[in-house]
This record gives structure tokens, sequence and C-alpha cells, in this order.
């Protein structure tokens, strides 16, 4: 009975960690991933907060400290309009008068999808692991890079939507250089 019951936990962790894989194509040779499933769960593979996670929870999960700024390398910055989380390659953001709902926009600077980021990932290495769903090409203005501290030139995104949720990846001289998942109805700034 025991054993049954640990191989059981085993399959539901590894159902529960690998529940964004599927079908929708290789990502730099890292696996496959069902990139519509993923925008319909809000989530990032490598990333544990989904979007619509509580602040509270994302706090938590980082041991968030307010008295122990700077030790824990999370951090809580509030802007005008906006709060964000900055954890190590990733930003947690929320509209401040909508925390109730929750994360609508996570940014990775690390590796998502299986790219890492600033290693020479091109717009045809994205579009090639995700040919089952339609994208939109664009270049981008300074005001949709808001997670970024300086200007970028050149800078174009890969948009693919799925319900109300959507992810750009964005390229600097064709290079990948970050990862954006937005819920669209709770993130209305740019």
């Amino acid at each position: 009975m025991k054993k049954l019951a640990a191989v059981l936990l085993v399959f539901l962790f590894v159902f529960c960690v690998c529940g964004c894989t599927g079908n929708g194509g290789t990502a730099s040779g890292s696996g496959k991933y069902d990139l519509t499933e993923c925008l319909k769960a809000g989530k990032i593979p490598e990333c544990d907060i989904a979007l619509g996670t509580p602040t509270a929870s994302v706090k938590a999960a980082y041991n968030y400290d307010e008295n122990a700024i700077g030790e824990t390398g999370f951090y809580v910055i509030s802007e005008n309009k906006s709060t964000y989380f900055l954890a190590g390659n990733t930003s947690f953001y929320f509209e401040t008068a909508k925390e109730q709902n929750g994360i609508s926009s996570i940014v990775f600077n690390g590796t998502a999808f299986g790219f890492s980021m600033n290693s020479y990932v091109t717009m045809e290495d994205v579009k090639n692991s995700f040919p089952a769903i339609n994208f939109t090409e664009k270049n981008v203005t300074n005001s949709e890079v808001y997670f970024l501290p300086y200007v970028i030139e050149n800078c174009k995104a890969l948009t693919y939507t799925v319900e109300n949720h959507r992810i750009d990846f964005f390229f600097e001289e064709n290079q990948l250089i970050a990862v954006n998942l937005v819920d669209t109805v709770n993130w209305t700034l740019s």
C-alpha cells in the first residue's frame, strides 16, 4: 500500500510540474510545450507563479520580509499606477488599483519555453517552435517594454494571443531579450 501511495504521489508531482508540456513545438531542443494550453493557464513552464496568483501568495513564495529588504533578493517596487515584484530574472506586475485580481503581467528574462534569453535565439526559432498557433509580428515602442530601464533600438515582438492572455517574445536585433505574459483584462498599462 505504501509503494502504491508513493508511486501515485510521484505521478501526481510529475503531472503538476509538467502541466504545460505538450505537442505545441520544440523549444530550443529542450522539450515540447503546448503554447495554447500554457496561455490558457496563464503560465510560463519555468515559472511557479501564474497570472492571477494573489500578490500575498507571491510574497510568501519568495519569503518576502519587509523588514529584511535587500537581504532576500525579492523587491517590491511601487510606481505611479503599478506595482511589481522583482525576483531574480522574473518580474511580477499588477495594476495597483486591481491588486485584488492578482498578478497580471509576468516578465521573464531567464529561460522561458526552453529559450534562454540573450543566447542568439531568433524570431525564426520561436516561430518554428510553435507552428500550430497564429502570431503577429510588430515593431515595438519603448512604452511596450515598460520593464526595461533603457531605450531599445530596433525592437520587435512576436505576439501570440489565446483568450484573455497574450505572450510577447521581444527581440533586439533579432535576438530574444525578454518574454512577457499578460492578462489583457487586468493589465491595461503600457
